[in-house]
């Protein structure tokens, strides 16, 4: 039961991860450009390109990291507790470049 968990958790993390990723990159295709600055600018602008706020928080055992700049960003998922709540360390850099890893 533990492994279906932890094997949940990992899928709707990456997914989670791929959708972030999608805003940030679909906003900057609106602003010439260059990416946001907040996540706020994703959730509480003009137009919301994502539902709700991800950064720092926990979602399905895994804590979701954003770190934004006009030029670049990186979004990170790390399971809280490596092995109980995930297993591994998802990211999405600019152009939407994913990558994943086993966990430590």
């Amino acid at each position: 039961l533990l492994r279906a968990k932890i094997t949940a958790n990992d899928a709707a993390a990456k997914v989670t991860v791929r959708t972030i990723s999608t805003a940030i990159e679909t906003y900057a295709t609106v602003n010439n450009g260059k990416y946001p600055m907040s996540e706020s600018a994703l959730v509480d602008g003009n137009v919301p390109y994502l539902s709700k706020y991800y950064g720092n928080k926990v979602i399905y055992g895994y804590r979701y990291l954003l770190d934004l700049d006009y030029n670049s960003y990186r979004v990170v998922a790390k399971p809280e507790s490596c092995g109980t709540t995930g297993t591994k360390v998802i990211a999405a850099e600019t152009n939407g470049v994913m990558q994943e890893k086993e966990c430590k």
